[in-house]
């Protein structure tokens, strides 16, 4: 490095002075580089040491906390682009076998899946605390 600066001051280079300077030059930012990737994967590995704990606790995160639903479509659920018909409140039939698919009370398909049901009016609630809660009054 003390060649570089010499270099540097003087102002006078040889083109072999030139090509020593670019060989320093070249390992310094070499060194540089290396020790900034032996940081990087020093960090990386205390972060991933922070969060093993959370990683061997995934398994014990129920995956599906509810059964499998299903949107109330036209369409049948067994039979692809074949729309249903109406029944009686959220109850439809495939026109294709007859099965009758009740969106409320969940209904089971040809291939054997269950699907709870449900419906979109449960998803806010009937409480009258619900509706007295602070609003901004829009002026």
């Amino acid at each position: 490095m003390a060649k570089l600066f010499q270099f540097t001051i003087t102002g006078a280079v040889t083109a072999e002075q030139e090509s020593e300077v670019r060989d320093v030059l070249k390992n310094a930012l070499d060194a540089i580089r290396d020790l900034k990737l032996a940081q990087i994967e020093i960090s990386v590995q205390e972060k991933t040491a922070n969060f093993e704990s959370f990683i061997k606790k995934k398994s014990a995160i129920p995956v599906n906390l509810f059964g499998p639903t299903t949107m109330q479509t036209r369409y049948c659920p067994d039979h692809p682009s074949v729309m249903v018909t109406r029944v009686t409140d959220s109850i439809y039939q495939c026109p294709v076998d007859g099965a009758t698919y009740d969106y409320r009370s969940g209904f089971e398909t040809e291939d054997g899946k269950q699907y709870t049901g449900g419906s979109v009016a449960e998803q806010t609630p009937e409480s009258a605390e619900f509706y007295q809660s602070p609003r901004r009054l829009l002026r």
